[in-house]
């Protein structure tokens, strides 16, 4: 068994060398790129796990970019929405209403909604 330290990778992919807003929604889920970055950190230990003669078949390609990922995924402005949504919603709720720091996520969610919603109306008018 490998343990990966998940806090520590984040921490030091983290531009200010702390996981923040930028990889966490809340205080527990993580952002797309949040979890990019932890599957870039789970993919490096995955692949020193495995034997030799598997790591040298490797294609040698690089991984992809986190914007690549998303197109493969298909994750896009209107799931960034939608995502933003229920986080607003779960704001109104215990146990966010009673963190020091809630008006500034409500703000967040909401400066992030205002930003995307353009893009979400489009996403959502050209789905079948």
């Amino acid at each position: 068994m490998r343990l990966v330290d998940a806090e520590e990778a984040l921490a030091r992919l983290s531009p200010h060398g702390l996981p923040g807003d930028e990889s966490f929604l809340d205080h527990v889920h993580l952002t797309f790129h949040g979890n990019y970055l932890l599957g870039l950190t789970l993919f490096d230990e995955v692949r020193e796990a495995l034997p030799a003669s598997v790591r040298q078949q490797a294609s040698g390609q690089p991984l992809p970019s986190q914007e690549e990922t998303a197109r493969r995924l298909v994750y896009t402005e209107l799931d960034r929405y939608r995502i933003g949504e229920a986080m607003q919603q779960r704001l109104r709720d215990a146990p966010f209403t009673n963190q020091p720091d809630h008006a500034e996520h409500v703000r967040r969610f909401a400066d992030e909604l205002a930003t995307l919603r353009p893009a979400a109306r489009r996403a959502a008018s050209t789905r079948p």
